[in-house]
């Protein structure tokens, strides 16, 4: 642990695994990365372009900076008038020396698996917005803030033109982001993000790449873990596979491990569960910089409101087909911020990705990514905010399904499919497992805080938990999946309707009853 004390500007800063790859002047910090163009980001007032959040001020004032997508998350909270910002909720509510739970939060985990849209598990803490800067008086604790709106389609340029420009503003970028020294990796999987980067990168030769996933699935041959590999040994680099071998531990431990990490923003667990120690074993053995492939390059096809939030993970369970099998649900609504709303004269696809950029980026994958920092550092060149600016001015048909991206990534040319096959095993068939359902029944049986009260009918509405079996494809689903998307986005919105699962309902519930637990054991440990 790294503290400094800047007596004269009543500034204490502490960084907890210090790395080479933080930016720190003075009482100023800079985390992921900005533009080869940005050389005074921690100057007051200056306009900043990159990946990055940023604590900076002067005498006067403290400034908080995020990027177009906050893609590294500020927390920030006024206690007796003290100023506490960190990346971690936890730490903060270590400082408020008490626990204030948050309602809204907890709704919000239960009907999309995310923490609300700028708020904690604390209700004095928020995070700074997207594309925002925050700025706070230091003699009178007065706050401001400012956000530039995220808005699609506004360019008058053609879109042969914009893509070209793209094209030739990547491989800098990526260049520029990215060190050719030992300890920087590269997760490499079979689809296109990863791959591009990999490609786009000119000085690649202390570079490693990993996969990661289910030990039963490294060798299928069009998985990811195969088709990673091909992709490693056309290019000339290092690929190792990572087995996320579960057996030496039991459920209980990985998962209060991944919700630890997590600090329960994210109930995507499918990815960690070995309970992290994929992340301590790379740790152990150098990695110091980790390059994610996360981008806002556009999404998936949506002819409906109710389709495109669907895609983007935005859960509205009462327009699930068993929704009245809950009654308890409807207390536990969570509130959609108005400005998720669609605007007037915003076609759906500019409002889709719009959404991507608000909620899908800051709360779903940044919540991820802030799993990877609490052991090494990370960069994400795709999510520039000078690269995405670009992005948003391509029409919604290049933009719809990454038409314009995979087009170029197709014209590298270097005769490697791509997977259709994750190596990854779900988290529906995790949860299905006798250890899983075990401790679920558990976590039902235990109360929750008193400000959480309004759970408990839903807790004995749900328990016991039972496996319901391994599903199979029915020839009904498997008609739908030759239909072109059109058809199948109207089957979805006009036909079928999606249906609560209990087990996740349950599994949620643990996250919601473990952070609290864990925040609550963070203030008796000294």
């Amino acid at each position: 642990i790294q503290i400094e004390q800047h007596a004269e500007n009543r500034i204490i800063t502490v960084i907890i695994e210090p790395s080479q790859y933080l930016s720190i002047i003075d009482h100023d910090l800079l985390i992921g990365h900005v533009t080869a163009k940005t050389t005074d980001w921690q100057e007051i007032g200056t306009r900043v372009e990159g990946a990055f959040g940023i604590v900076r001020s002067n005498e006067n004032v403290v400034e908080l900076l995020t990027d177009l997508t906050a893609s590294r998350c500020i927390w920030y909270c006024i206690h007796k008038n003290h100023l506490l910002v960190s990346s971690s909720q936890r730490l903060i509510v270590k400082l408020l020396g008490d626990f204030k739970p948050n309602l809204e939060t907890a709704k919000w985990m239960l009907s999309s698996g995310t923490i609300a849209p700028g708020q904690s598990w604390d209700s004095r803490i928020h995070s700074v917005p997207i594309n925002s800067t925050v700025t706070f008086e230091r003699s009178t604790g007065k706050k401001s803030s400012s956000s530039q709106q995220i808005n699609f389609n506004l360019s008058e340029r053609s879109a042969h033109v914009v893509i070209e420009e793209i094209a030739e503003k990547l491989p800098q970028i990526v260049s520029a982001t990215i060190p050719n020294q030992k300890g920087v990796l590269l997760p490499l999987s079979g689809g296109y993000d990863s791959r591009s980067l990999l490609l786009l990168l000119k000085d690649k030769s202390k570079l490693k790449t990993v996969t990661w996933g289910d030990h039963e699935l490294e060798h299928h041959p069009n998985g990811d873990a195969a088709i990673a590999k091909k992709i490693a040994d056309r290019v000339g680099v290092s690929n190792e596979f990572h087995p996320l071998n579960k057996e030496t531990s039991p459920f209980k431990n990985r998962f209060e491990a991944f919700v630890l990490a997590s600090e329960g923003r994210s109930d995507n667990f499918s990815g960690y569960l070995d309970g992290l120690n994929l992340w301590n074993k790379l740790k152990n053995e150098g990695a110091q910089l980790l390059i994610r492939g996360e981008e806002g390059f556009g999404w998936n096809q949506a002819y409906t409101e109710f389709d495109a939030m669907r895609t983007l993970g935005i859960t509205d369970l009462r327009k699930s087909s068993n929704y009245d099998d809950f009654p308890s649900l409807k207390l536990l609504q969570p509130t959609i911020p108005s400005h998720f709303g669609r605007k007037e004269g915003e076609t759906i696809p500019a409002w889709r990705d719009r959404l991507y950029y608000e909620f899908r980026l800051p709360f779903v994958m940044a919540s991820l990514n802030s799993i990877s920092t609490k052991f090494m550092e990370i960069r994400t060149p795709f999510l520039s905010s000078d690269l995405l600016r670009r992005v948003m001015e391509l029409p919604d048909s290049e933009r719809t399904e990454k038409k314009w991206f995979t087009t170029m990534v197709d014209r590298f040319n270097i005769d490697v499919p791509f997977a259709s096959q994750y190596c990854q095993k779900s988290l529906s068939d995790e949860l299905k497992d006798p250890p899983a359902l075990n401790y679920l029944n558990d976590v039902l049986q235990n109360k929750l805080p008193s400000e959480f009260e309004i759970f408990e009918s839903l807790k004995k509405n749900l328990y016991p938990i039972k496996q319901t079996g391994q599903s199979t494809r029915s020839p009904i689903s498997y008609l739908k999946s030759l239909l072109p998307l059109r058809l199948r986005s109207a089957y979805r919105n006009y036909f079928s309707k999606p249906s609560i699962d209990p087990i996740m309902l349950a599994f949620r519930i643990a996250i919601i009853a473990t952070i609290e637990k864990k925040i609550s054991d963070d203030l008796q440990n000294n």
